[in-house]
């Protein structure tokens, strides 16, 4: 019934409780612990599920509350299962819970504004060999609401590419998406400058990834949205009269330019012209050297 219950989250929630109370009454032999650890699960995914839909911020806090303690019950349970030795398919079915368990916390406690909720992310970073996705995932949960906690964001989007740039083989497509988040974040931040300057830095970063791959493995796609970022902002800076400012980021852009391929004709007239102006202006506000010989 519980399974069944998937379009009401409360109804699913509800029965999965009971269904751990029930297994609860029939001893704590091997089998019965398993099969709450299950319903505990699951019940705090279903907790989950019910908060991300409260209007109310009451409701959301008190299903916010019980994920956390069914993840902490679940907790339990996996700690008296392991005193057991274990098979490698329940090893394989443990490591699953386990980053289940880390991320249905981490939610909780994110959207919670528990200030322990860092030590989330470094307990995933202990992990064994973790999966990039792991800290993907909470990355964007991180900045869903009521959280928008967009430091936390920031920091697991930079180990996320880094675990993905230390693969035998790594993901540049996910590697695109996940810089892509990190300079949108960075220049919706609110502070203008600090916010554009550390975009900046991001985009020096994308450049050396780009510049070690070969054409065609960073998605065309997104290196057109970086060149046009750079350049908007570039832009920006050249209209308020910040030309420095303005030549370093569009020579950020006209560097991702030249990754293009495809793309690259229908820009070309444009940003050469542009950025000749932008130099030629930048060219003219400098203080003229005046020599001895026109001293007056």
């Amino acid at each position: 019934m519980a399974l069944q219950s998937e379009e009401k989250p409360h109804c699913m929630r509800d029965l999965f409780t009971l269904c751990c109370q029930l297994s609860a009454l029939s001893g704590e032999d091997r089998n019965q612990m398993t099969r709450q650890k299950t319903c505990r699960l699951m019940a705090a995914a279903a907790s989950l599920q019910v908060a991300r839909k409260c209007l109310n911020e009451q409701e959301q806090r008190n299903a916010l509350e019980d994920a956390l303690y069914h993840v902490e019950e679940c907790k339990r349970l996996c700690n008296q299962l392991e005193m057991n030795i274990l098979s490698a398919a329940e090893s394989k079915t443990k490591d699953t819970t386990e980053i289940l368990l880390l991320l249905y916390e981490f939610e909780a406690r994110v959207k919670l504004k528990d200030q322990h909720v860092e030590e989330i992310l470094e307990t995933a970073l202990k992990l064994p060999n973790p999966d990039p996705k792991t800290f993907e995932t909470i990355a964007a949960l991180a900045v869903e609401e009521p959280a928008q906690n967009k430091s936390m964001s920031v920091r697991a989007l930079k180990v996320a590419i880094r675990k993905h740039l230390q693969m035998p083989t790594p993901d540049y497509i996910r590697c695109s998406k996940l810089f892509h988040s990190l300079i949108q974040l960075a220049l919706s931040s609110g502070v203008e400058l600090s916010g554009k300057d550390e975009a900046w830095n991001y985009f020096v970063e994308v450049i050396e990834v780009i510049d070690k791959t070969e054409q065609g493995q960073f998605p065309e796609i997104e290196i057109l949205w970086l060149m046009t970022k750079a350049w908007n902002c570039g832009i920006n800076f050249y209209s308020s009269g910040r030309y420095e400012e303005a030549e370093k980021w569009c020579a950020t852009s006209m560097k991702l330019f030249q990754y293009l391929g495809s793309m690259k004709s229908n820009y070309e007239d444009h940003m050469n012209n542009t950025y000749a102006e932008i130099l030629a202006k930048i060219e003219s506000s400098k203080p003229k050297k005046v020599f001895k010989g026109q001293e007056e």
